[in-house]
């Protein structure tokens, strides 16, 4: 162009010099020298060996705003990166008091940088003495910035500021001469404070490094600058905003608004952004703009989150790619917003226009456009937040909400195909055709966007009583589930996928209105979007209900109890069975509930639980059968107590029978808590088996006996023989001892004896034998043998049961004495043998 260009349009001025990346080539940089001075008087910068830094125009996430810019990524000790001039350059004069000096710098230094303390500058006029100089610094220690002029230390010259690490302009006018001299700005914003400080480097202008002691080199800076610009005066406020807007706009750098400072300002003094103007949209403030007299020709231009663009034709990678062009000079589009979510997350959707037949959801971001002198079409593109991202989205139902003031109540409604038209890909909208006829020229409005939504109501006013839950129905037109929100005024709760008839239920304490809020795809962010509102009328509070159990609400099992309600209700209704205050036996441990009604029909319960203990378990046994000789103990088990038949309280009872007979026995026991149990058994008494074998006899030794003592259950002989019967086949000539022990179907046992004496039989009258006799018999002392019917001695002997021989004598005559009294009570059995004879008599001393 013809027009002579400076940074801001601010003429050259003592304009010592001008660094600017647009006019380089890509690529590496061996040397970068001035855009003014020009000609004879160019100052070049140069790096005079590998590796070099590099003009780009895709720099990281495009962070010069798709322009030009030096790159210094990976300037470090071992790979330095250096643009320099050595000589002694005049650019600024700070170290008097009476100097003068501006200079600017439009730089970006990543969040990854690994080198401390690197230089973007360092700049020293003359080799040594105190002259003038600067020493720009990014990242001292974590997160701090410094800008030190002169070369010698002062607080009056070191400034620090807070580096964030996202594309900046630091700029100073003045001089280091009073502690208020110096002004040092960062993004048009006044920082002071610091420390005394000054530049330490070698003579001239440094670009990335400091450098020191002829080719040592140190404090690396691993970023990118686009921009140096030096004044050997200090420009005035309108200058300076006027510098500031130029680097603002060119590198999508937001001018701060701290100070009053963030005005943008164009080469001609019109104010093309007024900060003050509704400043809540001061924010991420970027702009297309065309300022000839600044050689600004911005045709597109993003934030540096990069979820905002403007820009006019169509989108390119880089600013000079764009072929669109700006018809004006002095044209500006300057937009900044609230820096509400980019979706509906602060309220801020019920203030949008009221529509027919559908609700308009919108963004809760809105966005401030200043457009100045820009008769032609521009574009946006908008990246949603994340929860927006939908794939149900659909173009034809966004909206661009434009107006006057900000308040979006009586906003203008651009709907797609209106002038406007609205695409939308993987959460990008993107609106094209934005003429003056939609956003007014010369003039100062504001857009958000909307989505059209269906009317969303939910069914009528209802009544309830507290504790109960209710049913609101959805309605909602048409066919397609969407999401939809319910709020009760403090919380919102989202049912995702609804649709006409649909049913939520609600629980409410105290009469409550639910507002039905659409959950349309941009209302993931938890705003309203209120559609209607029913009320749910919570009646008084039901009832008091009070359960209670009498007597006590732990009892034995088979115990009854009173179930009782009580309170304010007129009626109770139990579980379990239970009737109101009538006796009940519950049938174990439970909790048992009662519901009392009230006169509005609202309802409360109350519960009680009743612990069922189990009954003690006493075992007496089965019913037994005893024989009269036999005892019993019954034991019940252990217990608390015990009270048996007779009243006695014993753990055990001993059974000993009277006699035969049946007899019945029992006893009552209580176990530690009290609960009460009984047991009974019968025991039968019946008489010994009797036995009978018969009189002690005498056996010939050739004579044999069959020992027979009747029918029983079992036998054992003295011989463990079994038999019901048992032959004596007498041997040698003796006394023996046969027994028999019997058991009947009771298992009751009993034996019995008998004495045989085996002999070698004499015949003699019977009639003799039959005179032969003992007594008395039985007998407790003497006894007297009578035998007058036979003549002769006769040889007396006397055994006991078990065949012992105790006595033996001669006797003659009809009576003779027999002497036992050394003998004690038993059965004894007397052999008397005479003349062909041998008799032996049974004889029971007692």
């Amino acid at each position: 162009m013809a027009i002579a260009q400076t940074p801001g349009g601010v003429g050259t001025n003592n304009l010592s010099g001008w660094w600017n990346a647009g006019s380089l080539t890509l690529g590496n940089v061996t040397s970068w020298t001035t855009t003014y001075p020009s000609g004879g008087s160019t100052i070049a910068l140069t790096e005079s060996a590998a590796p070099y830094p590099v003009a780009t125009n895709v720099p990281l996430n495009a962070t010069s705003n798709y322009n030009t810019t030096v790159d210094f990524t990976g300037n470090s000790g071992t790979s330095v990166m250096v643009l320099e001039n050595q000589t002694n350059l005049n650019l600024v004069d700070v170290q008097v008091s009476t100097g003068q000096g501006t200079f600017f710098v439009a730089y970006y230094l990543p969040p990854t940088q690994v080198e401390a303390g690197g230089h973007i500058i360092c700049y020293r006029e003359a080799t040594s003495g105190t002259v003038d100089g600067i020493q720009l610094r990014a990242k001292l220690g974590t997160n701090t910035g410094r800008l030190a002029t002169g070369t010698n230390n002062s607080a009056n010259a070191s400034h620090d500021w807070i580096q964030d690490f996202r594309p900046d302009i630091i700029s100073y006018y003045g001089n280091r001469g009073t502690s208020t001299s110096l002004h040092t700005y960062q993004r048009a914003a006044e920082f002071t404070g610091g420390v005394s400080s000054a530049t330490s480097g070698d003579l001239g202008l440094h670009v990335g490094a400091r450098r020191a002691a002829g080719t040592s080199y140190s404090g690396f800076f691993d970023g990118f600058i686009s921009e140096l610009i030096f004044f050997h005066r200090d420009l005035n406020a309108t200058e300076r905003a006027k510098v500031h807007t130029y680097l603002a706009l060119k590198y999508g750098i937001s001018l701060s608004d701290g100070t009053g400072g963030g005005d943008y300002i164009a080469s001609n003094s019109a104010v093309a952004w007024d900060a003050s103007l509704n400043p809540t949209y001061h924010h991420e403030v970027i702009g297309l703009a065309r300022d000839d007299s600044s050689g600004l020709l911005q045709k597109q231009s993003h934030v540096y989150a990069d979820d905002f663009r403007i820009y006019i034709d169509a989108l390119q990678t880089t600013n000079v790619g764009n072929t669109g062009s700006i018809a004006a000079n002095n044209a500006f589009v300057i937009v900044g917003n609230n820096q509400d979510a980019t979706c509906n997350a602060s309220g801020k959707g019920d203030e949008s226009p009221g529509a027919v037949g559908y609700y308009l959801s919108r963004l809760s971001r809105e966005w401030k456009v200043s457009r100045t002198n820009f008769a032609q079409a521009f574009n946006l593109d908008i990246k949603l937040d994340t929860c927006a991202m939908g794939g149900g989205l659909l173009a034809s139902k966004f909206n661009l909400l434009v107006d006057a003031d900000g308040d979006f109540t009586n906003a203008t409604v651009f709907q797609n195909g209106s002038g406007i038209n609205m695409t939308y890909n993987a959460g990008w909208l993107t609106v094209t055709g934005i003429t003056p006829a939609i956003i007014p020229d010369n003039s100062t409005s504001y857009f958000t966007i909307g989505y059209e939504l269906p009317l969303v109501s939910i069914s009528s006013d209802t009544t309830i009583c507290v504790g109960d839950s209710v049913p609101l129905t959805w309605s909602i037109p048409g066919l397609f589930p969407m999401d939809v929100t319910l709020s009760d005024g403090t919380n919102n709760v989202t049912y995702p996928n609804i649709s006409n008839g649909d049913m939520v239920w609600v629980t409410p304490t105290a009469t409550t209105r639910y507002a039905a809020l659409t959950s349309g795809p941009l209302h993931c962010c938890m705003a309203w979007d209120t559609a209607s509102v029913v009320t749910v009328t919570v009646e008084s509070t039901p009832p008091l209900v009070i359960a209670s159990v009498f007597p006590s609400s732990t009892i034995c099992l088979g115990d009854s109890v009173l179930f009782v309600g009580s309170g304010a209700a007129i009626s109770y209704t139990w579980t379990g069975g239970v009737i109101d205050n009538m006796p009940f036996a519950p049938a174990g441990s439970g909790m048992f509930t009662v519901t009392g009604t009230g006169t509005n029909n609202c309802k409360n319960t109350d519960s009680v639980f009743v612990e069922v203990l189990p009954l003690p378990n006493p075992a007496l046994g089965l019913d037994a059968v005893l024989c009269t000789t036999d005892s019993l103990t019954l034991n019940p088990g252990v217990f608390s107590s015990y009270v048996w038949q007779d009243s006695s309280t014993g753990p055990t009872f001993a059974v000993q029978p009277a006699g035969t007979g049946t007899y019945a026995y029992w006893v009552e026991v209580a176990d530690s808590n009290g609960c009460m149990n009984s047991d009974s058994m019968v025991v039968e008494v019946v008489p010994l088996p009797n036995p009978g074998l018969g009189v002690d006899t005498l056996l010939c030794t050739t004579d044999q006996l069959t020992l027979s003592p009747g029918v029983f259950a079992s036998y054992v002989w003295q011989d463990n023989s079994t038999g019901p019967t048992y032959l004596v086949q007498p041997g040698p000539v003796g006394t023996y001892t046969y027994w028999v022990q019997v058991t009947d179907s009771n298992g009751c046992s009993n034996s019995d004896s008998i004495v045989v004496v085996v002999d070698v039989c004499i015949g003699v009258e019977n009639a003799a034998l039959n005179s032969l006799e003992i007594h008395p018999n039985p007998t407790e002392g003497p006894v007297v043998l009578s035998s007058k019917a036979i003549p002769g001695e006769l040889d007396v002997q006397v055994f006991d049961a078990v065949g012992r021989l105790v006595y033996r004598g001669i006797h003659s005559g009809e009576r003779s004495q027999l002497d036992l009294s050394g003998q004690g009570a038993g059965l004894y059995l007397v052999a008397v043998t005479g003349s062909g004879f041998r008799k032996v008599i049974r004889l029971v001393k007692q």
